[in-house]
């Protein structure tokens, strides 16, 4: 049972703050991964083993250390999102399910509506209204998951140092491939907070790892995005709350010169936006 270190009474598994004095005691989806880290350090190691029987130990490491120093977390927008939203001093990145109860966008059709909410209740309960998706990326200039959008944003590091855990996969894939059930327990070892991204992205990934593989096949690995979502392969990162583009530290956007009409009105105002803010814009 998790107490508060300031009053002592009982928190609440589903909420940041204790009910007895209010102090911030971290999001509940990290401070969930303190308890199965023990396997997911386990699945690490066993999974460094594998290399070193291989003989890809030493390439294998190389793709921890670059993960753990270099990756980030990817948002997506379609242009007119992006634009609109760094227009609004006001905005906030909110989610499906909060968008839905305010009325403000449709349900989506009726299977996707339910397979959604059935999978955030598994994985979240209580909490997963809270929870907002990205995706972990090797690059800063990365083009992120383009099948939500074909303007990326980075997300600040302390942000997701507060407030991100991540799981292996597409959460909707992972509930499907485990053959999980409401209430069921999620298998351990297969989550991470967001300082432990480098060992559960080589837990994952380091059986594709060969002796040869170059450096720069690593960000493929970690995220491929061809703009069809069924063949997207990533590592999913969960924000719990709101954040506005305060968090946003750089930016990948298709380039306006190659675009027209609508989207190269859009595009030229999210760089003149990005600009006032100071905020990195790649063009691709």
């Amino acid at each position: 049972m998790e107490t508060c270190l300031d009053c002592g009474n009982k928190l609440s598994w589903a909420r940041d703050t204790c009910p007895g004095c209010g102090s911030y005691v971290g999001a509940p989806n990290v401070r969930e991964m303190a308890a199965e880290r023990e396997y997911l350090v386990a699945r690490y190691h066993g999974a460094i083993k594998e290399s070193q029987n291989r003989g890809c130990e030493s390439n294998t490491l190389v793709f921890t250390a670059k993960v753990e120093a270099n990756s980030v977390a990817v948002i997506n927008f379609w242009p007119e999102l992006l634009a609109s939203f760094l227009r609004d001093d006001n905005a906030l990145y909110s989610n499906y399910e909060l968008q839905t109860g305010a009325e403000t966008r449709r349900a989506a059709l009726m299977p996707n509506d339910r397979e959604r909410r059935g999978t955030e209740g598994t994985l979240f309960g209580d909490y997963g209204s809270e929870i907002r998706y990205a995706a972990l990326s090797l690059s800063l200039n990365s083009k992120g998951l383009v099948s939500y959008g074909s303007c990326a944003v980075v997300l600040r590091d302390k942000l997701c140092s507060n407030k991100a855990s991540l799981l292996e996969e597409n959460s909707y894939s992972f509930v499907r491939r485990h053959r999980l059930l409401p209430g069921d327990e999620v298998p351990c070892g297969h989550r991470a907070a967001w300082q432990d991204r480098h060992l559960l992205a080589t837990a994952k990934l380091a059986v594709q790892i060969e002796e040869h593989t170059p450096p720069e096949a690593f960000a493929d690995l970690v995220l491929y995005s061809d703009g069809n979502r069924r063949t997207d392969e990533f590592i999913e990162v969960h924000v719990f709350g709101a954040f506005g583009k305060e968090a946003f530290v750089a930016t990948t956007i298709p380039n306006p010169a190659q675009s027209q009409n609508d989207e190269l009105y859009r595009l030229n105002e999210i760089q003149e936006r990005l600009a006032r803010l100071a905020i990195p814009c790649t063009l691709i």
